[in-house]
């Protein structure tokens, strides 16, 4: 165990504390990031405005600005239809370090994301990708650190041409910036939900408003754990592919899961009131002409 510093006692008195509160709470952060009434965001990434619609959706983000050609030569874009055709990882390992399970929810105007608190992002869970899709996360093929979580509606990837009513991407990455993403997607139930969304539902009236966030009680383990539990029995595909919004970076490497995690029609409609419509099109096979270039083609 880590001896807990004055900080990590404020921080677990404040959320102690805020657990009472009623849903008047007031954002605690405000991330770098601004967002319009078409639900457009400006990232320092991309810095150019990008959203799901209009001219300022995925058919047109490479008009957007420059950093963002990849999303229309890239050969290796993301997400995919998954299919038997596509390699299983192998060599995959996750191990849960002293997690102090809370972390910070935002609203980023284009998804809902939650992160681990930064000074305790070390003792948590952390990933080797073994030997799949030409090697491990980083250029020394060694352990990542889970950096977010994050919520799409509907689902990106599809599996043998079936969509999803969303999907949660855990994003791993490397101290030399290599990423890893594994990919859960979500099924509607009547009554029933993944114990982390029913964790987090209550909180989501909090970071309604675009460019809100919160503490939140924080366990990745019950999406992580059941997305081992699918590599175990050999229900994980894996392939390179790249980031699914801009600038579309490739070589990101992607472990997507067949066995969706359920969420309940309430939960998955107050998370949809939040995030709306916010999943890019499916891309070609990886190592194909990007479907851009092949649209525009005379």
């Amino acid at each position: 165990m880590h001896p807990l510093s004055t900080t990590h006692l404020l921080l677990i008195f404040f959320l102690t504390f805020t657990h009472a509160l009623p849903n008047t709470q007031s954002p605690l952060l405000q991330p770098e990031t601004s967002s319009s009434p078409d639900n457009l965001t400006t990232t320092a990434s991309t810095a150019a405005p990008w959203g799901y619609h209009y001219h300022y959706g995925p058919l047109s983000w490479h008009r957007l600005s420059p950093a963002n050609t990849l999303c229309k030569t890239g050969i290796r874009q993301s997400p995919i239809n998954i299919h038997n055709a596509l390699k299983r990882p192998t060599g995959l390992k996750l191990r849960r370090g002293d997690y102090r399970e809370y972390g910070i929810l935002e609203n980023e105007g284009q998804t809902v994301s939650i992160k681990p608190q930064e000074e305790d992002a070390r003792y948590g869970y952390q990933l080797f990708p073994g030997d799949s899709a030409g090697g491990g996360a980083g250029s020394g093929g060694g352990w990542a650190l889970l950096d977010t979580m994050h919520f799409h509606t509907p689902s990106e990837h599809h599996l043998d041409g079936e969509h999803f009513v969303g999907e949660i991407h855990a994003v791993f990455k490397t101290t030399d910036g290599q990423t890893t993403v594994l990919s859960t997607l979500l099924d509607i139930d009547t009554t029933i939900s993944n114990h982390l969304l029913t964790t987090l539902h209550p909180w989501l009236p909090f970071v309604a408003t675009p460019l809100t966030a919160t503490f939140v009680q924080f366990d990745p383990s019950p999406i992580l754990d059941r997305f081992y539990r699918a590599y175990r029995r050999e229900r994980v595909y894996t392939y390179r592919g790249s980031l699914t919004t801009p600038p579309c970076t490739e070589n990101v490497l992607w472990m997507v899961s067949q066995d969706p995690e359920k969420i309940s029609v309430e939960h998955y409609r107050r998370l949809k009131a939040i995030t709306k419509f916010n999943a890019r099109y499916p891309q070609n096979h990886p190592g194909y002409m990007n479907l851009l270039e092949w649209a525009c083609e005379k």
